[in-house]
């Protein structure tokens, strides 16, 4: 397993593709796993990896060949939550079992959301979906926000809403504008790569929020 995209070289890593001149694919330029995602606590893996890592937290530290990885109270502090975030998002916020589809299509996060509900399915679960298809006034949401990583610009055009995301590495290929729906007082919805993504408007002080699993800081006041 690896938290960094650098470590996947000494892996059989598979490489992604986007669109090319002439409607051709040509390998995408930049992997996954930013330099955020190891803390953030995002593992990859394969199937088998991800399986046994999973057990080795349900067995409190103990791996599936007997050996104790984690100490129990480690392993029981790494499930317990620390924050509640009910009031920023409609998505229960707990351990997620989150596969990846190297599809070289523009819908590999659909893809696995099919698949994590087949599976959660048989294991009497219910894949989490962002809830709220209400009208709202997004006007006083209008601007550019940043995380490290990321810019994005929430812009309305013709009576519509659209949502700009550029990648502050040079590297990283445009990425075209997408249109939002509102989804109440403070929230939104869009489709991404054939899944349904969440954005709430958060407030700290006098700092202002779009929270999408991560935080964007407001830059334009």
């Amino acid at each position: 397993m690896i938290t960094r995209a650098k470590d996947a070289l000494v892996f059989r890593a598979a490489v992604g593709h986007q669109a090319g001149p002439d409607l051709g694919a040509v390998p995408a330029p930049v992997w996954m796993l930013p330099c955020s995602a190891g803390p953030a606590g995002l593992i990859t893996g394969t199937a088998d990896a991800l399986l046994r890592f999973g057990a080795m937290h349900l067995r409190d530290g103990v791996g599936l060949n007997g050996e104790r990885v984690l100490s129990a109270q480690s392993a029981r502090a790494m499930r317990t939550p620390e924050v509640d975030l009910a009031a920023v998002s409609t998505v229960d916020q707990n351990w997620v079992w989150a596969g990846s589809c190297l599809a070289n299509a523009d819908r590999g996060s659909g893809l696995a959301e099919e698949l994590e509900t087949l599976i959660g399915a048989e294991l009497g679960l219910t894949y989490p979906v962002p809830q709220g298809d209400e009208p709202g006034d997004l006007e006083y949401l209008l601007g550019t926000y940043e995380s490290v990583m990321v810019r994005l610009k929430l812009l309305r055009d013709d009576g519509r809403y659209f949502l700009c995301t550029e990648a502050k590495t040079a590297e990283a290929p445009p990425i075209p504008r997408q249109e939002i729906r509102p989804a109440g007082k403070g929230r939104f919805l869009m489709e991404g790569n054939g899944a349904t993504v969440e954005f709430t408007h958060a407030v700290n002080g006098d700092d202002e929020y779009l929270f999408m699993s991560r935080l964007f800081k407001r830059v334009d006041r």
